[in-house]
């Protein structure tokens, strides 16, 4: 991946870097998209054991991440979507585990 949202794989290790630095990696709606997309990419790996995320420009005081989105983003995600995924992965990993704890 490159552009707002660099990823690098090791050893079952995702790390996925926010690639905005000069928004001090502000959310951006390309950037929000493309970490939407990742995150149900890695969801899909079971090779993927571990998701790290970074900010772009670590500086000495500290990772370079912004806690608000850009005002100028007029385009608004479908937080409602991600939500239902994000409760559909939860109990897909809780039956997983409830699974593995019978066996």
């Amino acid at each position: 991946m490159t552009g707002v949202l660099l990823q690098e794989d090791t050893d079952g290790v995702r790390v996925l870097t926010l690639n905005r630095p000069g928004a001090r990696n502000a959310l951006s709606t390309p950037l929000v998209e493309a970490l939407h997309a990742a995150l149900l990419a890695a969801d899909a790996q079971d090779q993927v054991r571990v998701l790290v995320l970074t900010g772009a420009d670590q500086t000495t005081l500290g990772p370079a991440l912004a806690a608000e989105r850009e005002i100028a983003a007029r385009h608004v995600p479908d937080w409602a979507g991600l939500e239902q995924r994000r409760v559909e992965v939860m109990a897909r990993n809780r039956a997983q585990i409830r699974s593995e704890q019978e066996n």
